[in-house]
């Protein structure tokens, strides 16, 4: 069982926290784009969307979604709070791997993009994507159970059903899955994988993910070239002062 505590402490990149700052300094625009681009950030401000509309009919699975449900101050606010809480308490020991963020934002990216053509919700796939190794975040071990771990906190924190199940099932072997969500972030994996930003943990072989989900040449291209386009702006964002 995760404790609260440790539920709270989830860490996010240093540049995008110190650029969440420099836009509530100047006042300028972007933060969903930091947001989409930071499993911490992503997790808290969806958490506090389906925190604060409980009378949804559906439960917000989406950034974009969820940061218009909040609207841009609060959730600027909140930004700032996670970034300075997190971020300037001069302990870099808790920092994920290096790996941790790329292949978040890559596998995320590839979700949303095999997503397409199937019955899963790509803004759903793209979040489920970005938080599969929530756990890493929470515990700093990427053991067994951080699936687990992921899966039970953002059940906890009233996620829809399809992103917790996805999260819990990532590591599982893309042919056994059923839910298309689940199947989706799978293969995503496997793609971000191939793109070089790897987990470090065993994917599906492409071939099957093109197979099982049925990904014809043209999509694969477009996703790969999608992957590359969001690992540069990740690259930017890092570099941008």
């Amino acid at each position: 069982m995760v404790s609260v505590h440790a539920t709270t402490r989830l860490r996010v990149q240093p540049a995008v926290a110190s650029k969440v700052i420099d836009l509530l300094i100047h006042n300028g625009g972007g933060l969903t784009e930091l947001v989409e681009a930071d499993p911490g950030l992503c997790a808290v401000i969806v958490r506090a969307a389906n925190s604060t509309h409980l009378g949804l009919s559906r439960r917000v699975g989406g950034v974009r979604q969820a940061m218009v449900l909040l609207g841009q101050d609060a959730a600027t606010a909140l930004a700032v709070a996670r970034t300075s809480d997190l971020v300037f308490d001069g302990d870099d020991t808790t920092l994920p791997p290096s790996w941790f963020w790329p292949h978040a934002v890559a596998s995320a990216t590839a979700a949303a993009g095999l997503a397409q053509g199937t019955d899963a919700n790509p803004e759903h796939a793209y979040t489920a994507g970005l938080l599969q190794n929530l756990g890493v975040l929470i515990d700093d071990r990427h053991e067994s159970d951080h699936a687990e771990v992921g899966g039970e906190v953002l059940e906890r924190w009233n996620f829809p059903e399809s992103i917790v199940s996805a999260v819990r099932n990532h590591h599982q072997s893309i042919e056994k899955l059923i839910s298309p969500l689940d199947r989706v972030v799978a293969g995503a994996r496997a793609l971000a994988s191939e793109a070089g930003v790897a987990d470090g943990r065993p994917t599906a072989a492409v071939r099957d993910v093109s197979r099982v989900l049925d990904v014809s040449r043209a999509q694969a291209k477009a996703i790969s070239s999608d992957i590359e386009r969001a690992l540069g702006n990740l690259v930017r964002l890092a570099g941008a002062r």
